[in-house]
């Protein structure tokens, strides 16, 4: 609810609009500063609302505003610094990056983070690795306002998910971001029930969840395979994406795909290749052998086109 007073030209919209920040300044004079607050508090607070703020902003449009009097924060004389924030902020559109919250109890899910956000990176994505066990909360709600993927990274305890990573994913559903991609990473000892466990946390997610990555003990070659694998849907998918009505994101052209074709064989080759090295069971050395082999007639068939 909105209260308007018409002959100054007040806007009173309550909690709208606000920031987690006070000062002894009654007006917004550093609009950096208070861009964070106000992020923060949108994050918090009002992103929940996200589509039911959607379809109320337009109302604004018929009425001439000159100042803006949230009740939390500063008072706006510039009304349309924190109007064009929102209409950001509750739009389709997401950024190009990646979030990572985690915890590693013993080097594993970090491993597997360092090497996911490494692969991401050589495609310029960026990538923003959240440690839960030293990290602000409020700051990853923050990111969470506009980025494309979350990607979750438990250590398991006691068969599922460690219980800051039970807390992170919690908020993460009851703050329902526009983000549209989604996956699990970890590692467990004698077995696991994390993944289903954050996936039912997750029911309010809208997006697409793809494929996890789950590796026993520390991550061994064919985990690195499966995050390769992870970081190519994550960067096809970041790529193609139409938000429906939204803008946009940029999609590979013919050259980029093509490319992208070829280098998924030429990684398979020298997974297999390794692979081949690593046993020493004939059979065992023959299918990864053979496996190489397919990889090599498939690039080859594809540098013929």
């Amino acid at each position: 609810m909105f209260t308007y007073l018409e002959e100054d030209k007040i806007l009173f919209p309550g909690d709208l609009f606000g920031s987690h920040m006070t000062s002894s300044e009654l007006f917004v004079r550093d609009e950096a500063k208070v861009y964070f607050a106000a992020k923060r508090y949108f994050a918090e607070i009002m992103m929940p609302f996200r589509t039911n703020i959607q379809k109320h902003m337009g109302m604004l449009n018929n009425y001439e505003l000159e100042i803006i009097a949230p009740t939390h924060g500063q008072v706006y004389d510039n009304p349309e610094f924190i109007l064009e924030q929102y209409n950001e902020w509750i739009s389709d559109k997401v950024e190009n990056k990646v979030l990572i919250p985690y915890i590693s109890m013993h080097g594993s899910v970090e491993k597997m983070v360092n090497y996911l956000t490494e692969k991401l990176t050589e495609h310029e994505i960026a990538v923003i690795p959240f440690n839960m066990s030293v990290t602000d909360i409020g700051e990853f709600a923050m990111e969470l306002v506009d980025a494309a993927t979350v990607v979750i990274g438990s250590s398991t305890v006691h068969v599922g998910p460690h219980p800051k990573m039970i807390y992170a994913t919690y908020l993460t559903n009851m703050l329902r971001p526009k983000a549209k991609f989604a996956s699990i990473i970890g590692s467990y000892g004698w077995g696991s029930r994390m993944v289903d466990m954050l996936k039912e946390i997750l029911k309010n997610f809208k997006g697409e969840l793809l494929e996890p990555v789950i590796c026993k003990g520390y991550p061994k070659e064919a985990d690195f395979k499966a995050l390769d694998e992870l970081a190519e849907k994550l960067l096809l998918n970041i790529k193609i994406f139409n938000n429906h009505g939204g803008t946009k994101m940029n999609i590979f052209d013919v050259t980029e795909i093509y490319q992208f074709a070829v280098q998924i064989e030429e990684n398979g080759e020298k997974f297999y290749r390794a692979m081949v090295e690593k046993f020493d069971d004939p059979k065992v050395k023959k299918l990864f052998g053979f496996l190489a082999v397919e990889e090599v007639r498939h690039e080859k068939y594809l540098k013929r086109c």
